[in-house]
């Protein structure tokens, strides 16, 4: 009975611990072999796929080429414009740079040539000092913006005709001066523009 008793404990010590060297088990391990998926077939993708992607991307190239062609023209045409401008005697460079700080909100344009002539002058610049080129040149003040929005009320301008660049201080004056000047307007007195509009 005690032999029985110490046999049945040595398999239970021999199963609870693995001989030396080896590796005991970390239980069911999950089958790691991909299963194909849809348009597949044991792993390898359908003809019919390929196709599909082929002719999708070939129409996307075709387009492409009309644009890219649509697009050469209308360089070109632009090119030929600036080409007549040099034979009118109109200086190309000048015509970009006027273009260009015609785009930009023009109280910031104002404000750096400013600053430009300032800084010239600091440097006793022959362009400040003699040939007067930024001699009347100052940044419009806050005060004067936030007056031409309200003026801008006055005329019925939308307040979307804001001059100024977003985010700056003078749109913000600007915009302030279009607003009191709504908000102070009766609506018996208000015309029927889209300056009317408050939003």
């Amino acid at each position: 009975m005690a032999e029985r008793a110490r046999s049945s404990k040595s398999k239970i010590k021999s199963k609870a611990k693995p001989p030396k060297g080896a590796q005991g088990s970390r239980g069911k391990v999950a089958k790691t072999d991909p299963k194909p998926g849809a348009g597949h077939n044991s792993g390898q993708v359908s003809a019919a796929l390929v196709l599909d992607h082929h002719t999708k991307i070939s129409a996307i190239e075709v387009r492409m080429d009309k644009a890219k062609d649509a697009y050469n023209k209308i360089k070109g045409e632009h090119r030929a414009a600036f080409a007549v401008l040099k034979q009118d005697g109109i200086n190309v460079d000048d015509f970009k740079l006027a273009r260009e700080l015609d785009s930009r909100d023009h109280g910031s344009v104002v404000t750096g040539y400013a600053n430009t002539g300032f800084y010239l002058q600091a440097m006793k610049s022959q362009l400040a000092t003699q040939l007067d080129l930024f001699q009347d040149m100052a940044p419009p003040p806050a005060g004067d913006a936030k007056l031409q929005g309200a003026q801008a009320f006055g005329n019925e301008e939308p307040r979307t005709n804001n001059p100024h660049l977003q985010g700056t201080e003078l749109y913000a004056m600007w915009d302030e001066g279009w607003m009191e000047k709504a908000n102070s307007t009766p609506l018996s007195d208000v015309g029927d523009g889209e300056g009317a509009t408050i939003n």
